[in-house]
């Protein structure tokens, strides 16, 4: 694999899940119930685990910004009590 080619399947944009959905973490300042959080994100994600005390961990099909709007909408959060990451974004990160 070239150099380019690694630096380009590293991206974001990326689905390392292999049916083209990729993981999100989700932790917010204020707990989200679980309940009110799958209701928010419907069909739009699949495999919602909690992550720690006040996050959850998930695959969509979904873009992260995308995603993001729909959990301010329906939890009433705002951007700066929530973060929203791929995972995959992290891939190129690790030793």
């Amino acid at each position: 694999m070239a150099v380019h080619d690694y630096f380009k399947f590293m991206t974001n944009a990326t689905s390392l899940t292999g049916d083209d959905t990729a993981n999100y973490l989700l932790t917010s300042q204020i707990p989200i119930d679980e309940t009110i959080l799958k209701q928010a994100l419907g069909d739009q994600a699949s495999y919602l685990r909690t992550y720690g005390d006040a996050g959850y961990q998930f695959k969509s099909a979904a873009s992260l910004p995308a995603l993001k709007q729909l959990i301010m909408a329906s939890t009433n959060l705002s951007q700066d009590q929530l973060e929203l990451i791929s995972l995959s974004g992290l891939n190129g990160l690790r030793p």
